[in-house]
């Protein structure tokens, strides 16, 4: 039968045991309760963060659901072409959403964070909102603008010896002016004003291209004739 071999352990019993150190000294004059205060104020502050935290992570989901909805807000009241309607609609329906969203915290310090994200939201929001109702009602104005100049142009070159040929510039002038000025830069305005015989010309020299296309080519050939005006 064979022999099992065996093991020795060389392992002694000594006096070092293992140890879990702990900062609490209680003395022999102390109660448990004020041993264990400084523990106790740790944990409280550590709640105190840790509800600062939770309050701040609602609050911003909040903000986040708040601004998504609002992003419709300012699509339709970006449309407009009228401020007043435009930053009505963003007030009305930002305030229903925040009291919607705001009803949704689960507690006044959560709540009172997220009006202060949304109030911020919504101010930049405004701002947003007037500049593109401005933008919108300049590109309606551009377009309103063409067709009463071209309206102009077309009436006055019909009878190029009438009353309306005779006060056209006058006319086109006006019609900058009014609509342009305080709205577009004065040296663009100016320009605008400037290149308006030009623009008379351009218009007499293709209703003739139409109707005498070779007369046309020759005076624009031409340089006494249609000046200011390039070949091209």
């Amino acid at each position: 039968m064979p022999k099992i071999p065996t093991f020795t352990t060389q392992a002694t019993i000594t006096g070092e045991v293992g140890s879990v150190k702990s900062n609490i000294q209680m003395g022999l004059n102390q109660t448990i309760s004020s041993a264990l205060a400084p523990i106790t104020k740790e944990i409280v502050e550590h709640k105190v963060k840790q509800k600062d935290f939770e309050n701040k992570t609602e609050a911003l989901k909040l903000e986040n659901d708040f601004i998504r909805d609002m992003q419709k807000v300012y699509t339709e009241a970006g449309n407009l072409e009228n401020e007043e309607q435009a930053q009505s609609i963003v007030k009305n329906k930002s305030n229903m959403l925040m009291q919607r969203y705001s009803g949704l915290a689960s507690n006044k310090n959560s709540q009172t964070l997220f009006n202060q994200y949304a109030l911020a939201e919504v101010q930049k929001g405004v701002f947003r909102t007037s500049t593109a109702v401005q933008r919108n009602t300049l590109i309606a104005l551009d377009t309103e603008v063409s067709k009463k100049k071209s309206r102009l142009m077309i009436t006055a070159l019909d009878l190029t010896d009438g009353f309306d040929y005779e006060v056209l510039q006058k006319d086109l002038e006006n019609l900058y002016v009014t609509n342009y000025q305080g709205k577009v830069p004065n040296a663009i305005l100016e320009k605008m004003v400037n290149e308006i015989p030009n623009e008379i010309k351009f218009l007499e020299a293709d209703k003739m291209i139409s109707e005498s296309p070779r007369e046309a080519l020759a005076m624009l050939m031409d340089e006494k004739d249609f000046q200011g005006l390039t070949y091209d």
